[in-house]
């Protein structure tokens, strides 16, 4: 969650509680509630000409409202800039230390949050968020080392956190810690067992240790909670046909395919399914289909192709989109390193362009598909981006 709603409610009360009404003996000529009528209205371009008139800039309780404010109303640059000038009064201001790593993430700039939350963490060394947010931020800086060691300790710190729960689960995964990831699962799971981001991550943990009993009652509390998550499901429609439960493999794929949401797995195990019924034109019918939709592999180079329009037409988000469509269809590294060209030269955003770039390299190595001009400039220009 942006910290927008939680600080508002922050703000309100230090409105209320911290501030007195302008009086003659007051030094301040903001009055408190045509500020928060102005907040309360999301009237914030009001809010923002009102304390820019009397605001003081030595005070970094105002300077701190009027900064808010622009927050509120989308202006991160003015917002940053008067969060800095607080840091020049106050150098441990917590709230303008919160909002500079909020601002700068949402603009990439991973390390400079590093920063930041370092410096929280320092004032307030037990905040399990502030532990969360410095772990995400060094995933996105590739910092994978320090990101497993914050999310282990905001996580010590709060075990109900389900974005922590969730994100260290996945990488007891890629790890293959399983016994590791399905203790924090299943104690998140006693719970609460209406995450999807819990319950997609414990099947596919179940899955891999062959455990299918555990991914089909996880995958039966899906379909009670009426929860459509394709590619869980595709773990639960595996484990019903090998443990035989025909008829269960098919009405999950009936349940999928209502909302449109049966991929081709899905609908080969439910054709499996019928064969071993002997029903044999109900089998044929789903074999066709899943022929129909897997048959066009050129997919992905007419995907492609458009991207290089988009492109052309300086459409890049629309450009990205195609070619992210075009390496899911074949898994090809080559659409990776045109989105990090798209990020790197187009968009000016080259720490978004070094995960698609390491994407590429990673892809081109597993597949076999290598280019050595583009390899060589993918790995210099990696160096000058670090």
């Amino acid at each position: 969650m942006k910290p927008v709603t939680k600080i508002y409610f922050v703000m309100v009360a230090m409105l209320c509680f911290a501030w007195k009404p302008a009086t003659a003996q007051s030094s301040s000529a903001i009055d408190k509630t045509i500020v928060m009528e102005y907040l309360q209205l999301q009237q914030y371009d009001q809010a923002i000409a009102y304390l820019n008139e009397r605001a003081q800039r030595n005070d970094p309780k105002e300077l701190g409202l009027l900064a808010y404010a622009y927050y509120l109303n989308g202006q991160t640059l003015e917002a940053e800039q008067h969060y800095r000038e607080i840091l020049t009064i106050d150098p441990k201001n917590i709230t303008a230390l919160q909002y500079l790593a909020s601002i700068q993430s949402a603009k990439e700039l991973y390390p400079k949050a590093i920063e930041y939350y370092l410096q929280l963490i320092d004032l307030v060394p037990n905040n399990a968020t502030y532990y969360r947010n410095l772990s995400f931020a060094c995933t996105n800086a590739q910092k994978s080392d320090s990101a497993f060691k914050y999310l282990q300790i905001s996580y010590g710190l709060n075990p109900n956190d389900v974005k922590v729960v969730a994100r260290l689960a996945e990488i007891y995964l890629e790890q293959k810690n399983y016994s590791s990831a399905d203790s924090i699962l299943d104690k998140y799971l006693l719970r609460d067992s209406s995450q999807l981001s819990i319950i997609n991550p414990s099947i596919r943990s179940a899955y891999n240790q062959n455990n299918y009993d555990k991914v089909i009652a996880l995958g039966e509390l899906l379909v009670r909670s009426h929860i459509v998550s394709a590619n869980s499901m595709t773990y639960v429609t595996v484990a019903y046909y090998i443990k035989k439960d025909y008829n269960s493999a098919i009405r999950t794929y009936e349940f999928l395919n209502a909302f449109n949401a049966a991929s081709p797995t899905v609908m080969y195990y439910a054709a499996l399914s019928y064969s071993a019924k002997k029903e044999f034109d109900n089998s044929n019918e789903l074999l066709a289909k899943c022929i129909e939709l897997t048959k066009n592999s050129a997919l992905s180079d007419y995907y492609a192709a458009m991207g290089d329009n988009f492109n052309a037409m300086k459409k890049f988000k629309t450009a990205i989109q195609q070619f992210d469509t075009a390496y899911y269809l074949v898994r090809s590294p080559v659409p990776m390193y045109q989105i990090a060209t798209i990020y790197d030269a187009k968009l000016s955003q080259p720490q978004t362009a070094k995960r698609f770039y390491t994407k590429y390299l990673k892809e081109a190595e597993n597949n076999g598909n290598k280019d050595a001009a583009v390899e060589a400039y993918v790995k210099e220009r990696l160096k000058q981006i670090n």
